[in-house]
């Protein structure tokens, strides 16, 4: 259970993404993908980053969302039934794509995804994006000031 008071919390944790960008090296034509360059976290902490959007209803769509507790790039498998979402999760019986695997690069964050479902693939590429992340810092000063008189008798 999420609570959405610990999500507000500005301690460092990722609010936004940054110049969401993609090397497509497939995507099968009965979907459409869609990237949120500057999109903000929801009060739930679910932090998109983009999606696969399917042409036809009876295919399964897909969210690309940040993990900030593993730090990497999850893929959600959308309008399906708990069984074929737990397969997806699992990788098994022909669906495959929930975990990316993180690309060495020294300038941006890349994820290799590749998801398929029994008999398609659907995508294969790699995302990077930029996070925003931010911390909130409470500064508090203390001062004081102290005098004296001295009376001092001349002679």
């Amino acid at each position: 259970m999420v609570v959405i008071e610990k999500v507000a919390i500005r301690d460092g944790k990722v609010f936004k993404t940054n110049e969401v960008k993609v090397k497509q090296d497939y995507i099968d034509a009965r979907y459409e993908l869609f990237l949120y360059p500057k999109n903000v976290i929801t009060p739930t902490g679910l932090l998109t980053v983009g999606e696969l959007k399917q042409k036809y209803k009876t295919l399964p769509g897909f969210l690309f969302r940040w993990d900030e507790k593993a730090e990497s790039l999850d893929v959600d498998i959308k309008n399906v039934s708990e069984e074929v979402e737990k397969d997806f999760k699992r990788g098994i019986r022909g669906y495959k794509g929930h975990h990316t695997k993180r690309v060495p690069d020294e300038k941006n964050r890349t994820f290799e995804v590749g998801i398929k479902i029994p008999r398609i693939t659907v995508f294969e590429g790699k995302i990077s994006f930029g996070l925003h992340r931010e911390l909130e810092v409470t500064i508090s000063s203390k001062s004081s000031v102290s005098a004296s008189v001295e009376k001092i008798d001349g002679d």
